[in-house]
């Protein structure tokens, strides 16, 4: 009788004591990813978000404002280059040519841009769209070297998709301004020098 009550108090206890699975503070929120989970929405281009999630960089990843946080560890922040929803402009002339491009942060991973090259009032070339950051910025930075002093700089590389564009884009800001890349699939190239921001 005395092992039954003994056996009887042991399963009550038992039954009674929380355990992980009972803490609300570990239950992850129906639908969420506990590897990958975005808690800023909107603010992050769908492809950046794919790209990052399959890139292996870390076991856990966190998206918060302009926080990439890996592993509930490191913390690396989104350039601040160009902030969100500000516009910057860049600008060049080259004998009796100017090329300008106007640059606008979307969201902490893309870019809106927008290139012209004109002879007086005459529109030779020009290109638009998007680009974001590489998936796997995290890992580390670029850099430049500036043409006039030779020194290095750290720059910030936001990529174009190649899609039904006839061309696309790679653009390298920071240091003295910003560098465009055209890449097109007719073979073609167009590598601009570095662009002077106008304040």
């Amino acid at each position: 009788m005395k092992i039954l009550s003994l056996f009887s108090l042991f399963c009550l206890l038992a039954s009674c004591s929380p355990t992980v699975e009972d803490n609300p503070g570990n239950r992850e929120t129906p639908g969420e990813d506990p590897i990958f989970r975005v808690e800023t929405p909107g603010l992050y281009d769908s492809l950046f978000l794919s790209g990052l999630k399959a890139s292996g960089g870390a076991q856990r990843y966190r998206l918060k404002d302009s926080f990439l946080i890996l592993n509930e560890t490191d913390t690396v922040l989104f350039s601040s280059v160009i902030p969100l929803g500000k516009v910057k402009f860049y600008a060049q002339k080259r004998g009796k040519e100017e090329i300008t491009v106007r640059v606008e942060r979307v969201n902490y991973s893309t870019i809106m841009y927008v290139y012209s090259r004109y002879s007086g009032d005459s529109l030779l070339a020009g290109e638009k769209g998007f680009a974001s950051v590489h998936p796997a910025f995290y890992l580390g930075g670029e850099s430049d070297e500036d043409p006039e002093t030779g020194e290095m700089f750290p720059v910030d590389v936001f990529y174009e998709e190649e899609g039904e564009k006839a061309c696309a884009a790679t653009l390298r800001i920071g240091g003295p301004g910003l560098k465009l890349s055209l890449i097109c699939k007719d073979g073609k190239t167009e590598e601009l020098p570095f662009l002077q921001e106008k304040k």
